[in-house]
C-alpha cells in the first residue's frame, strides 16, 4: 500500500478554503503515490480499451481520461495507487462537507486524468454549471509534475474575480500540489506549458432539483446559450452561472 499524508485538508486549509474561495496545499500526497499515479495514467493512456477525450480546440489543447465511476478490475494501469486516489478523494470530500455544511454526492463526483502536450493550455473561465439535477461546488486539482521548473510554466492562473484586468496569482504545477476552490466562483486558466503536464482533475457535486419554470437564457452571451443549446439537443438542462 502507498502511504497517504492524511489529514489532507488541515482544519486552517478548510478554513481558507470557505474564507477565501480557493486554497493550495503543497506536497498533499506522497512522492510515491505520485509515482504510481503517473504509471497509471501513461499505461492508460496507452490502452486501446480506455477512452479519453478532449475540449473544442479553440478553447485549449489537453486530453482528459474519465476514471470515475471507479473502473472496473481488469481495466488496466496501475489500479493500486488509483485506489489511493480514490481513498483521498473520499478524504477530501468529506472535509469539506463536515464544515461546508453541504451535502456532495458520491455518484455525481466528475474524476479525471488531465494531460497536456507541449504547449498545452486551457482558457480563462469558470468551473460552476448546473447539468440536469447536477450541480458543481468544489473543483479540484492535484498535480503529478516531478521535477518541474519554472521555464517549464504550465501555471494555473487564479483570478481574484471575474472582470477583466482583476488581480491574479499562479499557482506552480508542482507534483504532490493539491488546490482546492469554489467552482462558481473562482475564475482560472492554464497557461501554456513549455513540457509535458499532467494532473488529476475532478468536481465535488451536489443533487439539486430542476427547476423547470425558471428563464436561464436571459442575460446569458452568444456562447452560452450554444452551450445550453447542445445540452438541450442531448436531453438534458444545463444552468450557466
Amino acid at each position: 500500500s502507498i502511504p497517504l499524508r492524511s489529514p489532507i485538508l488541515s482544519r486552517s486549509a478548510l478554513k481558507q478554503l470557505h474564507e477565501k474561495d480557493f486554497v493550495e496545499i503543497p506536497d498533499a500526497i506522497s512522492p510515491a503515490l505520485v509515482d504510481g499515479l503517473i504509471e497509471d495514467i501513461s499505461r492508460l493512456r496507452n490502452d486501446p480499451r480506455t477512452s479519453s477525450a478532449s475540449p473544442d480546440p479553440s478553447r485549449g489543447s489537453v486530453t482528459w481520461t474519465s476514471i470515475w465511476p471507479r473502473l472496473p478490475p481488469g481495466a488496466g494501469g496501475e489500479s493500486s495507487a488509483r485506489e489511493e486516489l480514490y481513498d483521498a478523494v473520499g478524504d477530501i470530500k468529506l472535509s469539506i462537507e463536515g464544515t461546508s455544511g453541504i451535502e456532495l454526492d458520491s455518484a455525481l463526483t466528475d474524476l479525471k486524468y488531465a494531460f497536456y502536450p507541449t504547449g498545452g493550455h486551457y482558457q480563462r473561465h469558470v468551473d460552476g454549471l448546473n447539468v440536469g439535477r447536477k450541480q458543481r461546488e468544489f473543483s479540484f486539482v492535484l498535480y503529478l509534475n516531478k521535477g518541474w521548473e519554472e521555464s517549464h510554466r504550465g501555471h494555473l492562473r487564479v483570478y481574484g474575480s471575474r472582470e477583466v484586468g482583476s488581480s491574479y496569482m499562479d499557482v506552480s504545477p508542482r507534483a504532490g500540489t493539491l488546490v482546492v476552490f469554489k467552482s462558481a466562483t473562482v475564475s482560472h486558466e492554464v497557461l501554456a506549458t513549455t513540457q509535458r503536464r499532467m494532473c488529476v482533475v475532478g468536481w465535488f457535486n451536489r443533487h439539486v432539483e430542476e427547476d423547470k419554470e425558471a428563464d436561464h437564457t436571459s442575460g446569458k452571451s452568444e456562447l452560452a446559450l450554444a452551450i445550453m443549446e447542445f445540452y438541450k439537443q442531448k436531453g438534458e438542462s444545463i444552468k450557466l452561472n
